[in-house]
């Protein structure tokens, strides 16, 4: 399912997912739910602790976005260029907070969006 099941909902303003421990997962929640949530909104995921299952999304998916957060999408002389930056969640991302084996990723004030099917999905340079 790529879409909202009600049409015509208000975008959710918390989504936990507290469901698989598998790198894959996790990255598909984030990249369907962060341009759905509503602005101000939070995205928590779970049971990022060192563990094979879902090492890819601390050592992979966590470092672009924190990159995202600080100079992906930029401008002005001051910013590096980064080709691995995820386009679909930068523009929604205010704050990512972790603490031990959860992080909650914050919404900025941009209105939530419906992305295309393609576009909520993780992109496919992700976990090289």
């Amino acid at each position: 399912e790529t879409k909202m099941k009600r049409p015509g909902a208000p975008p959710l303003k918390v989504v936990i997912d507290d469901a698989s421990h598998l790198h894959d997962h996790m990255a598909t929640s984030l990249f369907f739910w962060f341009p759905r949530i509503e602005p101000g909104g939070i995205l928590v995921v779970e049971d990022i602790q060192p563990q094979e299952a879902a090492a890819k999304f601390r050592t992979h998916i966590m470092p672009q976005v924190m990159k995202d957060l600080h100079w992906c999408g930029g401008s002005g002389g001051k910013v590096m260029p980064d080709s691995l930056c995820f386009p679909t969640i930068q523009p929604f991302l205010f704050g990512v907070h972790c603490e031990l084996h959860i992080c909650v990723f914050v919404r900025n004030d941009k209105p939530a969006i419906e992305p295309s099917k393609e576009d909520s999905l993780i992109p496919p340079h992700a976990f090289d």
